[in-house]
């Protein structure tokens, strides 16, 4: 998912049970990453309806505070096993969600100067230096920008 992104994703978050009837239908949370906590887990960044799976971004991502731009979450699927509509157990299924946040460029170049100065000699020779500048950027693609200012 792009960062600054929010909205339902285009992912397909699906399970199953192979019980029929009223012990068929499973219902979709985040679980605690240590599984101990059995109670519903909120996540940060991430919301999951609990009867179709559909997973939304709720507050927007941004790539440069993820040093490694993944989060992982765990999933929950439970299953109740009821009879005469007395809930006797829980079954739960677990998976790892993990979503890569994709940079965009949403940060500006930041010079390492903020005035440069250059000499050039009278008489100078074509393609000589008067000047080195660079700057930074924060998105991924850590760029360096290294422009010569030539003068005749």
């Amino acid at each position: 998912v792009y960062e600054n992104f929010t909205g339902p994703l285009n992912v397909n978050i699906d399970a199953f049970d192979l019980d029929f009837g009223i012990n068929e239908p499973v219902y979709y949370s985040f679980a605690d990453p240590d599984r101990v906590n059995t109670t519903i887990f909120e996540t940060e960044y991430f919301h999951i309806d609990t009867n179709t799976g559909v997973l939304t971004v709720i507050k927007e991502l941004d790539r440069e505070a993820m040093p490694t731009g993944t989060i992982t979450e765990v999933l929950r699927t439970s299953q109740n096993d009821t009879r005469d509509y007395h809930i006797y157990t829980y079954r739960d299924g677990y998976a790892t969600l993990v979503v890569t946040v994709l940079d965009v460029n949403d940060n500006a170049p930041i010079m390492s100067s903020p005035i440069y100065y250059g000499e050039v000699a009278e008489h100078s020779l074509q393609d000589t230096i008067v000047c080195e500048v660079s700057a930074t950027d924060t998105d991924e693609v850590r760029m360096l920008y290294d422009e010569q200012m030539i003068e005749n």
